[in-house]
């Protein structure tokens, strides 16, 4: 389903360049233009935000991510409606509805959260429905799950976490633990205006644009520290978390960041500022952005493939290597590298410490135990010497632990 073309962008620090990638076909194909996020495990900031959550820390993202380079537009939107129309209600093109007429690459707005989901979907499996935000049959929101939709589509297209925003917008490029108020890179106030500032309202000046047409075209201002455009003013941007922190109901209020074009003075577009929005609402000033996480075989450096870790567990934090959860002396770790189940006692040689070969033998008659890897007719090895019956019963033993899985059978010697 996905198209990528690669077109790089030399930047400094945080940002090593920008990426886009394409979707869809024919006239509804389109690109989304995104730049590297990297300083993993890079320290949070902690802030007094008042009346709007007391004291809250945000900004560690201890993986690699790509952020929109620009706020989602008109364009994308409805080039993704078009090839799936369960994702938005046709309203998305509010700033160029012909009562307003900034075009097409105005960022898209009375978009939901749930619209802006599934749009993320769309990009990640094809289907509305379908990626890191679960939804039924009949477009109700069951769930978020990253990692099932890391496992399933490699890379996903996602809302960005609180942490994973914050980040882009305001940590410094230096690297040296430092983030500023606002995504200039300064805690000054903003340049007002175009093409070198920012859409938002500034005292006696207003609105940068005039009614109707308060926004402008995504990558019109200025860019900022870390090579984004307008994640201050323009519009809102919906973010996945929760206000509360905790995604606990799927119709809980979320996050929106960043402030609009009628925000006044750039005091509420800075860091300590957020508000919380019904995920169900839609509204002209609120539009969003997105970012990717491609698929990484071990994210958590455990030893373990991620993909492994949540095809049996779910999740990559629920897998310890250390655990047995099926109580047959192999660890998750030991699993993993068998290939077997860690919720199952396997039965196969491989997963016990020794093989116990018995059998009844016959008198005169010598034996020959041999192994094999393959069950090739060429492959089979001797086990020690031959064993001469006597008449009663034999009992073999061979350690079988950490080693290959093996076929074992008992010849007659000539």
């Amino acid at each position: 389903m996905r198209k990528v073309a690669v077109i790089t962008l030399m930047a400094l620090g945080l940002v090593e360049g920008s990426l886009a990638d394409g979707f869809g076909q024919g006239a509804n194909y389109f690109g989304v233009e995104f730049v590297d996020v990297g300083f993993t495990g890079n320290v949070a900031k902690t802030q007094d935000y008042g009346t709007l959550g007391g004291s809250l820390t945000f900004g560690t993202v201890d993986y690699e991510y790509r952020i929109g380079k620009y706020e989602i537009t008109i364009d994308q939107f409805l080039k993704a409606t078009n090839a799936d129309n369960r994702i938005g209600d046709d309203d998305e093109n509010y700033w160029d509805d012909g009562e307003r007429t900034v075009g097409s690459n105005a960022p898209a707005s009375k978009v939901s959260w749930y619209e802006a989901a599934k749009f993320c979907n769309w990009l990640t499996s094809g289907d509305a429905y379908n990626g890191a935000y679960l939804f039924n049959t009949n477009g109700t929101l069951t769930g978020v799950n990253r990692d099932l939709a890391m496992y399933e589509y490699g890379t996903v297209y996602l809302l960005p976490t609180e942490d994973e925003w914050f980040k882009a917008a305001y940590y410094k490029p230096i690297d040296d633990g430092s983030y500023s108020l606002y995504t200039s890179g300064y805690d000054d106030l903003l340049t007002h205006g175009t093409p070198y500032g920012w859409n938002y309202y500034h005292g006696y000046e207003g609105t940068v644009n005039s009614s109707p047409n308060f926004t402008w075209y995504v990558g019109y201002g200025a860019f900022e520290q870390n090579y984004t455009y307008d994640m201050t003013g323009n519009v809102w941007e919906w973010l996945e978390s929760a206000y509360d922190g905790v995604l606990d109901s799927m119709s809980e209020w979320r996050t929106i960041r960043g402030g609009g074009y009628g925000n006044y003075n750039g005091h509420l577009p800075r860091s300590l500022n957020r508000f919380d929005e019904n995920p169900a609402q839609e509204q002209g000033m609120i539009g969003f952005r997105i970012v990717a996480i491609d698929g990484d075989d071990d994210k958590d450096d455990d030893l373990i493939d991620d993909l492994w870790e949540v095809k049996h567990f779910g999740s990559i934090t629920n897998c310890a290597p250390s655990d047995d959860p099926d109580n047959d002396n192999y660890s998750n770790l030991e699993e993993f590298k068998n290939n077997t189940s860690p919720h199952t006692w396997d039965i196969y040689l491989g997963c016990f410490t020794s093989i116990e070969l018995v059998w009844k033998t016959v008198e005169g008659t010598n034996y020959q135990i041999q192994c094999s890897s393959t069950l090739a007719s060429n492959s089979w090895a001797n086990l020690g010497d031959e064993i001469a019956g006597d008449g009663l019963t034999n009992i073999y033993f061979h350690s079988t632990r950490n080693s290959d899985k093996k076929y074992y059978r008992i010849i007659t010697a000539p």
